[in-house]
């Protein structure tokens, strides 16, 4: 394994530790108020399902984090077992879905948990009460999280992911070029229509490219990754730049 990819496995474990991290804490605030668990729950923690549209570390690190969190706030093993598995679900489906529109992100989260929680309180717990009514509660317990509090998260995560600049194009730009985005150097080594490609690139496939610029550097290595990252000079450090 390259030192590049070991970066990137430990940016993405990193990630996900962080989001599993989150999780857990913003569960056991609701759990302080006792909206974590039982008939009607609201875990603020679950407006975290929006994550997966932006980085796909969000999947195991929400269904590290509902474990956890599960096992903290005194779940039993079946609530733990199928309650973490119904997070995993929507959090790959979240992922499928991140080329739809944002409105339709919060329904896997809100769909499994609908179906899997009565379930469980049902025939886990023996909590009196029909399956119909559970569903109900549970229902509109999502429905506030995901539905609201996740779509409300959404537009705060996409400006902060649109502005984190990532490495990878170790090239000095010094003549201008007329294809280059605003703010950028031209070099004669890179082809005219370098830049065109790459928006090009991010348009079509939503993944993002970053460049570092070096001195006298022409050998260009490019690194890609799942989402849209903004262009800046590395070098002249003038701040990020909308591409």
């Amino acid at each position: 394994m390259n030192s590049t990819s070991k970066t990137s496995a430990a940016f993405y474990a990193a990630e996900g530790g962080v989001i599993a991290a989150l999780y857990v804490v913003l569960t056991l605030i609701s759990n302080a108020f006792g909206m974590a668990n039982g008939v009607i729950q609201v875990r603020i923690s679950e407006a975290l399902t929006i994550l997966p549209a932006f980085t796909p570390a969000a999947i195991p690190g929400l269904f590290a984090g509902c474990i956890i969190s599960n096992t903290m706030t005194g779940a039993i093993l079946p609530d733990i077992i199928f309650g973490s598995l119904a997070t995993l679900i929507a959090a790959a489906a979240t992922r499928a879905l991140r080329h739809t529109g944002r409105f339709l992100l919060p329904f896997p989260p809100i769909l499994a948990n609908t179906i899997v929680v009565p379930l469980v309180l049902k025939y886990a717990y023996h909590i009196d009460g029909t399956l119909i009514y559970m569903m109900v509660t549970v229902f509109i317990g999502e429905f506030i999280s995901c539905g609201i509090l996740g779509l409300l998260l959404y537009p705060v995560i996409r400006k902060i992911v649109v502005r984190q600049p990532v490495a990878v194009l170790p090239v000095r730009l010094d003549a201008p070029s007329a294809s280059a985005p605003r703010g950028f150097q031209g070099n004669s080594s890179v082809p005219t229509n370098f830049y065109d490609k790459i928006k090009r690139y991010e348009r079509d496939t939503d993944k993002g490219i970053g460049i570092f610029f070096h001195i006298h550097d022409i050998r260009c290595r490019i690194q890609r990754f799942d989402e849209p990252r903004q262009y800046y000079d590395d070098d002249k450090d003038e701040g990020r730049i909308s591409p």
